[in-house]
């Protein structure tokens, strides 16, 4: 009983659960240096080609390395597909009503996403004053629109009549990596192909199948294994 055999054992069995993608990682192979094994490599955005264009990439990568057989699982936990309300301001129609875009979004960030006032001390204790908008009066975009905004005369203006909102799916977070928009990309060896073979192999299939715009790095200890020779001081 080895390490190998009981994740080829825990692969086979996990394979049939058809709603999910279940990838097994091996232990590092040098105890202490991380929780996992395998390797790693960010996709970076250096095209501005945008999230769609870099999970579209990542998706295609990864779906060429598991039809290879020097790798036993390869995976992004990339996605661009987290539902959002993107807010569209008229910005002519908003300098008409005496409304900046900054006036908007101070408003948005208070009613939505809380804003912190001051402090006040009660009881020998000190407590946070935070400002946001009822659970009740932001549940739907129809609610956000009725949210208003005081123009420079004083008036209380509704946000629905200068900005617009729209359903968006957008990536939950976005890494960056190098200051590019990145997307990670991880994988394991198939048993017995040495780590050096499925690297050299990942950048091939990465060659193959990214897109102008789209590059790649290596990070972690991937990046490490891919230095050539000991790094040395040079003495004069």
């Amino acid at each position: 009983m080895t390490a190998n055999t009981v994740l080829a054992d825990l692969r086979k069995r996990l394979s049939i659960i058809k709603d999910a993608h279940v990838v097994t990682i091996p232990p590092p192979p040098v105890q202490g240096l991380g929780s996992a094994g395998g390797f790693k490599l960010m996709l970076e955005d250096r095209g501005g080609l945008g999230s769609q264009a870099l999970v579209r990439a990542a998706n295609a990568l990864v779906d060429a390395a598991n039809k290879d057989p020097d790798f036993a699982g390869v995976f992004t936990l990339f996605n661009a597909g987290s539902p959002s309300v993107y807010a569209d301001i008229d910005r002519l129609k908003a300098e008409k009503v005496g409304l900046t875009p900054t006036d908007v979004f101070s408003t948005l960030q208070v009613y939505l996403g809380s804003q912190y006032v001051n402090d006040f001390n009660y009881l020998g204790r000190t407590y946070e004053v935070i400002v946001q908008a009822n659970g009740q009066f932001r549940r739907t975009p129809q609610d956000i629109t009725r949210l208003k905004v005081r123009n420079a005369s004083g008036e209380m203006v509704p946000i629905g009549s200068v900005a617009q909102l729209r359903d968006r799916t957008v990536p939950y977070r976005v890494p960056r990596y190098n200051l590019f928009p990145a997307a990670e990309v991880q994988g394991v060896a198939a048993p017995g192909v040495a780590t050096g073979t499925a690297l050299h192999r990942m950048e091939e299939l990465a060659h193959q199948v990214l897109p102008r715009g789209i590059a790649f790095e290596w990070t972690d200890l991937a990046y490490q294994q891919q230095q050539r020779g000991t790094p040395t001081i040079p003495f004069r």
